[in-house]
């Protein structure tokens, strides 16, 4: 499977998993109306990385795993998202909490 099919797929994966139609997640991500229907409907083969990026905002995912791509230093894909959630303020301040609960591995 190619990076455009892998795309799409896991796209269409995510959308479905978020109960999104195409004309929706085009709305969240600020793109044109038709935008995912072309993706969907493979009319678009290759999209901007502008275009990967809106989505997986939208989708609240990480853009190399929609490409099919090694995700973020080997973390698991719902830690990825979870974290993402939050500022940089907030993600401090939970680094914070975590380094008390467990000290750093040697």
């Amino acid at each position: 499977m190619n990076e455009s099919e892998n795309f799409r797929a896991n796209l269409l994966r995510l959308m479905a998993d978020a109960g999104l139609s195409a004309a929706e997640l085009s709305r969240r991500a600020g793109l044109n109306p038709r935008a995912v229907k072309d993706i969907e409907e493979r009319n678009t083969v290759s999209p901007k990385l502008s275009t990967v990026v809106a989505l997986a905002k939208a989708l609240n995912a990480d853009p190399a795993e929609m490409m099919g791509l090694p995700t973020t230093a080997g973390l698991r894909p719902e830690l990825v998202r979870l974290l993402t959630q939050y500022d940089e303020d907030e993600q401090a301040r939970l680094l914070a909490a975590l380094s008390i609960l467990r000290p750093p591995r040697a």
